[in-house]
């Protein structure tokens, strides 16, 4: 019998590994601590390099927008980005019903900074939960606006989420990415961690310039953070939906950022993540 077909996910595999990258290890830790269903069958979207659960594990299979040889094409200048070890993607779709080309349902279903770039979450959300049982499970690492270059951004609420939602928005609008031009700030979250958030807001181009550009780039589909969240307000805006009817995922858990005296000096890649682990609902109730 193969490993991930029939036989019960070993829990503690989550932990046990030990040759992984630290942000890898942070979020199979959230699960090993949250996650107690059964996590025979898996699919990760925009998973790259850096897979949760790694083939072989269990049964797992990998969504993105690109091949893998795109993806390696794309990200062949990226330091970051490691393109002799990426995940062999198992569903190229092109679409943002990508719930209609997932023929078996899931355990779990994992998104790492996915949805701040969805450019209509609450779309994106009713199609994962076509994507996993009916017990099944989303996993979610969110980046916290107070160590990104969205610093100085405002946070990102509800009627936001409807407003994208009825509207039905299939890709950022020049409204979001002029308020991302506008507001980026040159600085990572290691240098928040040890010299503190900058103290000014300094904008790299003037206000004009940023809705010029927007204006030409909402003509393409332009990848950005649309949503900008810290993790209490993304708490708050999940809520909001799920008890307003919009959505239908229960929050069970939900981390905060670690300060990074409580990480390993390793971590600090991981040091800009919020983790949350929904569960599905199959009413409103």
């Amino acid at each position: 019998m193969e490993v991930g077909t029939q036989e019960t996910f070993d829990r503690d595999r989550l932990v046990r590994a030990r040759d992984l990258p630290e942000l890898v290890r942070q979020r199979r830790a959230f699960l090993h601590r949250h996650h107690h269903g059964e996590l025979r069958s898996v699919l990760e979207v925009g998973a790259l390099n850096t897979p949760t659960i790694r083939p072989g594990e269990c049964e797992t299979s990998f969504l993105d927008w690109f091949h893998t040889e795109d993806l390696r094409a794309k990200h062949l200048e990226n330091p970051r980005i490691d393109t002799d070890d990426l995940v062999a993607v198992d569903h190229v779709i092109k679409s943002r019903n990508f719930a209609d080309h997932i023929d078996t349902p899931v355990d779990l279903l994992i998104a790492n900074h996915v949805l701040e770039h969805v450019p209509d979450p609450i779309h994106w959300l009713a199609q994962a939960r076509r994507c996993v049982k009916p017990e099944g499970r989303l996993f979610l690492c969110v980046p916290d606006r107070r160590y990104t270059f969205d610093y100085f951004r405002r946070e990102s609420d509800a009627v936001d989420m409807l407003t994208a939602n009825a509207e039905a928005h299939e890709r950022p609008t020049a409204a979001d990415i002029a308020r991302y031009l506008y507001y980026w700030t040159d600085i990572t979250h290691i240098e928040i961690w040890e010299t503190g958030p900058p103290l000014r807001f300094k904008p790299r181009m003037t206000f004009d310039e940023a809705l010029s550009q927007a204006a030409v780039l909402a003509e393409v589909y332009t990848d950005i953070h649309v949503w900008v969240f810290t993790t209490a307000t993304f708490l708050r805006t999940f809520q909001a939906l799920r008890a307003s009817g919009h959505i239908y995922w229960d929050i069970e858990a939900i981390e905060d950022v670690l300060p990074r005296t409580k990480r390993d000096e390793g971590a600090a890649a991981a040091g800009v993540t919020s983790h949350a682990r929904t569960r599905r609902r199959d009413n409103a109730q």
